[in-house]
């Protein structure tokens, strides 16, 4: 009996009710979008070349620049900061940008194709609803499991967002 009702049409209000939360979700990730910005900028004006090229410490000990290259010596800046940019922190935004952005795609891109074509069920506003708070939760918390759960009816997690925004391999 209850399986026979959540495969039912969805009511208007239970729809209402998820686009809100989904208008609420779009916010929030707007706002981690500007914070994740804010952060990028923060690091890469922390440690720069004689020319203003963002550079990032590695494991190592030498500088790279966004493209992985090895930073000759003579470019390193004369007044290095204490605690200069490292390649870990690059690679950490750039993860949590991709994650961001997976979120974009993955929940609320899909819900919002999903709502349009008119026929969601009550079955699919359910799992939608946990896919919304689990964004909602990896947003808050960037070491949050994923904002894709087992329930849900999204799609494969979307690779090629790594692809293009991986940086160059260090060697």
């Amino acid at each position: 009996m209850l399986v026979a009702l959540l495969d039912e049409l969805a009511s208007p209000e239970q729809v209402a009710a998820l686009m809100a939360s989904v208008a609420d979700l779009q916010d929030r990730l707007d706002q981690a979008f500007a914070e994740l910005e804010e952060q990028s900028d923060a690091l890469e004006a922390r440690t720069v070349t004689h020319d203003g090229q963002a550079i990032y410490l590695t494991e190592d000990g030498s500088y790279r620049t966004v493209a992985g290259e090895i930073v000759d010596a003579r470019d390193l800046p004369d007044d290095m900061p204490d605690s200069p940019a490292t390649w870990a922190e690059y690679v950490a935004l750039l993860e949590r940008r991709a994650e961001l952005s997976g979120i974009q795609t993955d929940v609320i891109d899909v819900i919002h194709e999903r709502a349009a074509e008119g026929d969601m069920t009550a079955r699919e506003v359910q799992e939608f609803d946990k896919a919304v708070d689990d964004a909602f939760e990896a947003i808050r918390d960037p070491n949050a499991v994923s904002a894709k759960s087992e329930t849900t009816v999204l799609p494969p997690s979307q690779d090629h967002f790594f692809a293009g925004l991986q940086p160059s391999p260090v060697n």
